[in-house]
């Protein structure tokens, strides 16, 4: 999280310390589970144990292998 603060300059300044602290702390674990929701977005079956009837029907297929030639 970065140290600006989330709402203007002079209206963050008016807001007590320990409510400052408190709204800080909830962004963090707010941005925390925002950041765990986009990693469990980006698993497919290619990239996880899922199998592939779990993917969405917009999720990209790999292509067959191509045959060896033996």
């Amino acid at each position: 999280m970065s140290d600006s603060p989330p709402i203007p300059e002079p209206l963050w300044r008016s807001v007590p310390p320990e409510a400052q602290a408190a709204v800080r702390a909830r962004l963090g674990s707010l941005e925390r589970r925002v950041a765990e929701s986009e990693r469990r977005l980006d698993t497919n079956s290619a990239s996880s144990s899922r199998p592939s009837s779990a993917d969405p029907p917009s999720a990209k297929r790999r292509p067959p292998a191509l045959a060896s030639g033996r």
